[in-house]
């Protein structure tokens, strides 16, 4: 059957069917024209033959080297998540134990101060009632709130050592917890010297302990601001790891607010001193105090757990 094509010119030409696959020449312009095959010849004609699979060829050394630090960058990610969830949980265990020492402060003055008012009111020939054993459980609530609350801070602090070794952060929450710990050596030291025999003479306290005592509570003052300090550190860091600036401003920010809470007491102790105008001088730094340390507290627990929630 002849087979019918055109030209690159558009004339029709015919062939015949042995001319398929071949070319042929158009009579009318000369031009040279590649003649198709039928589709049923195409299907009888038998496959090529495939051509064998190359093996694959020896791994470089430089491709092995790739595929080895890729694992060991997703390694690191999987290592760097885990350290900041376990800080995160650190986080959320210092937060707790500010929370746990807050309670434990309003319960102990709330029921001593309602102790003393029920005291004052009742008349001597009255038994005590049911309100003194209400206040005696608030009062063992609120001691036991007490001793959790620093294990709080502590186990807490301790989960924050997990940080990655990039933030640079390590050494600065392991002084804070050294410091911690010298915290509950020196009121020990403190009352040992203040029963301390070897200082009473003749029934006199000698001023050798009274200035140690004072020497070792400004150490302990000095002692917290250090741990607080370095802690609020770390968390600036912590948040300069993973790119929140605004956390970071607002550890800053809490730092110079610890400074001022921990020189106002000492600066207290020097003012009553001074005669006349010392006492009042300390009762308006107290005040202030007061209000600094409220709002130190609200921004020092808004901080870590909003620290907390970007890091988990």
């Amino acid at each position: 059957m002849p087979i019918e094509l055109r030209c690159p010119n558009g004339h029709r030409l015919r062939v015949a069917d042995e001319s398929a696959g071949k070319q042929a020449r158009c009579p009318v312009c000369q031009a040279i024209v590649q003649v198709p095959v039928p589709a049923d010849d195409e299907a009888d004609s038998p496959a090529p033959a495939e051509e064998p699979t190359s093996q694959p060829e020896p791994t470089a050394p430089e491709d092995r080297a790739g595929r080895k630090r890729k694992r060991a960058r997703k390694a690191a990610r999987r290592a760097r998540r885990l350290g900041l969830k376990i800080v995160g949980w650190g986080l959320l265990l210092n937060a707790l134990g500010v929370i746990a020492n807050i309670a434990a402060a309003a319960l102990i003055i709330g029921s001593v101060t309602a102790l003393i008012a029920a005291g004052l009111m009742r008349k001597e020939e009255d038994e005590p009632g049911a309100l003194g054993g209400v206040i005696t459980v608030v009062v063992f609530l609120g001691v036991g709130l007490a001793v959790l609350a620093p294990i709080l801070g502590a186990v807490g602090k301790v989960l924050c050592c997990w940080v990655p070794r990039a933030a640079m952060g390590r050494g600065l929450v392991m002084t804070s917890i050294g410091c911690d710990v010298a915290q509950f050596v020196v009121p020990i030291v403190a009352v040992l010297v203040g029963v301390s025999t070897a200082f009473v003479e003749k029934g006199k306290v000698a001023w050798g302990s009274l200035y140690l005592q004072l020497f070792l509570n400004i150490f302990a003052i000095c002692l917290w601001l250090t741990a607080i300090l370095m802690f609020l550190a770390f968390l600036n860091r912590v948040a300069l790891f993973v790119d929140e600036e605004g956390y970071a401003e607002d550890a800053q920010n809490l730092m110079k607010w610890a400074v001022f809470i921990g020189v106002t007491p000492i600066a207290m102790v020097l003012l009553l001193l001074i005669p006349f105008c010392g006492s009042c001088f300390s009762f308006i730094l107290s005040l202030a105090l007061l209000v600094v340390a409220v709002l130190f507290v609200i921004s020092y627990l808004r901080l870590l757990f909003g620290l907390r929630s970007v890091v988990s």
